[in-house]
């Protein structure tokens, strides 16, 4: 994974609490409100340093390196973990991320590993440092990586299930769980409309479950129509856009993914501030 830079508009000095970080500002379209203009981005540990420029940090562990996606690469659950404590004990705010794939193994040996990486952050660090720092886990979820709507429910029901387990044991209450869904992309192209074998607006509804917040990424027609769709469907409910400048044109602009999106922005738990996912491939 390559660091890659973006071009700043200009630069803003935050500090909240523990936060005190130059964060670069970006010309918004006003579709969320309020318009979210900071960001957490992903990094691979140990090869990448802390992103400069991020809210907060997300450790990326793709598919975790099981069954026959096993590589031998960082992607493994000790890295993962490793990283994940580096961050807290350096008083960053982070999360990490997973892949699961069908192609790699089960939905049941993802619930596994997730819960291996759980129960080893909660077990090598305080509850002091969890409270202060640890932010949680986000789960890409794609419809391209073979898993029906379906099993991601479950898979997701029982991650937020044992993270419960785990905060009640260790006294902590700081613990989010979002999942960065993406459907269209593959098959539908710049169809205006979702079409199957894309997943429907109750099929992506299933997959974000009560007590999840949603990080769709933005990047074609039907994933805008699908988290809108979601907001609208749930109410009360918060997108966290997720953005990639390898995105096709024109959704390799964050003012247009941005654009798109309507709903509330996610609000960082620990500094209150609204934030979007810049992901770095």
């Amino acid at each position: 994974m390559r660091q890659l830079s973006i071009r700043f508009f200009g630069i803003l000095l935050l500090c909240t609490g523990f936060l005190c970080a130059l964060m670069p500002t970006v010309p918004k379209a006003a579709a969320q409100s309020p318009n979210p203009v900071y960001y957490y981005e992903n990094t691979t540990y140990p090869t990448d340093p802390y992103p400069t420029y991020a809210i907060a940090v997300i450790v990326e562990g793709v598919g975790l390196e099981l069954g026959s996606c096993y590589d031998g690469t960082t992607y493994d659950i000790a890295s993962v973990v490793a990283g994940v404590n580096r961050f807290l004990s350096e008083h960053y705010f982070v999360y990490y991320e997973v892949s699961p794939q069908a192609y790699c193994t089960t939905a049941a040996n993802y619930q596994s590993a997730t819960n291996t990486v759980m129960n080893d952050i909660f077990a090598d660090n305080s509850a002091a440092n969890l409270n202060s720092y640890f932010e949680g886990v986000l789960m890409d979820e794609e419809e391209r990586y073979g898993y029906a709507p379906a099993t991601l429910e479950n898979l997701n029901q029982h991650i937020v299930s044992n993270y419960q387990a785990d905060e009640n044991s260790k006294g902590v209450y700081s613990v989010n769980f979002m999942t960065e869904a993406f459907a269209g992309g593959i098959v539908s192209n710049n169809n205006t409309v979702c079409v199957q074998p894309d997943w429907s607006q109750n099929q992506y509804d299933a997959v974000v479950i009560a007590g999840v917040s949603g990080a769709p990424e933005i990047s074609t027609p039907c994933m805008a129509q699908l988290a809108n769709g979601s907001y609208n469907d749930h109410a009360v409910y918060f997108n966290m856009v997720t953005f990639e400048l390898a995105n096709p044109s024109p959704y390799n602009s964050l003012t247009y993914a941005e654009g798109k999106t309507t709903g509330t922005p996610w609000a960082d738990p620990d500094s209150g501030i609204d934030v979007y996912n810049y992901f770095v491939p």
